[in-house]
Order: C-alpha cells, then sequence, then structure tokens
C-alpha cells in the first residue's frame, strides 16, 4: 500500500531504475478531459499552489478571476462543461478560504521563473 502510495502521490521509483514513475490519478472519471487533477475542495495554501502548479504546468492555467465557461481554451479538447465548473468552484475555494493567497500573482511568478 505505502509503495503505491509513492507511485501514485510523489511518481517516486522505488524500483531504483532512474526513471520517475508516471504520476497516476486513479480516482479520475473516463470523462475527464483536463490532465489536471481537480480536488473536490482547496482549503489550504499548499493545495492551491499544487493545482495551480499543476494547472500551469499542463497549459491550463487561465486568469483566476475569469469564469472558465468564457475561456478560448488553447488546449484540445476543451475543458468539459463539468470541467469548467469545477475550474470555477476551486478558484471561488481559492479566494474564499485563503484571503490572503493571490492566485494571479501565483500565476505569474511561476511563468516567470
Amino acid at each position: 500500500m505505502y509503495l503505491k502510495l509513492l507511485v501514485i502521490k510523489w511518481g517516486f521509483d522505488p524500483s531504483g531504475a532512474g526513471k520517475p514513475a508516471p504520476v497516476v490519478h486513479t480516482h479520475r472519471k473516463k470523462q475527464e478531459i483536463m490532465k489536471t487533477f481537480l480536488p473536490e475542495q482547496i482549503t489550504t495554501e499548499q493545495q492551491a499552489r499544487e493545482f495551480l502548479s499543476e494547472l500551469a504546468s499542463n497549459n491550463e492555467d487561465f486568469h483566476p478571476e475569469d469564469d472558465a465557461h468564457t475561456i478560448l481554451w488553447n488546449v484540445s479538447p476543451a475543458p468539459t462543461f463539468d470541467e469548467r465548473e469545477k475550474l470555477n468552484k476551486l478558484m471561488q475555494d481559492i479566494y474564499t478560504n485563503l484571503p490572503g493567497f493571490d492566485p494571479c500573482e501565483f500565476l505569474l511568478n511561476y511563468h516567470k521563473s
């Protein structure tokens, strides 16, 4: 169980083969389009940082204050309606639960590095 958790959560390959194991989200639904894992909610700054970093690294990020339904997506296929609904909810979670954290600033700094 612990070994499986290492592979799924951190992409760590304990076999020592030198190659990182692929990150596998076993809880995904088949109809999901996005590469980024969409959690049920975001309540901590660490969760927000991980979520926004994954969005950016998958080229699925957008201005956090925009409605995900109005985005002209650069990815094909574009996120489903349900995924866009969830993106809006997660961005709202960040603004509601983390008033001192600025997702816009975080993404700008992410792209500068």
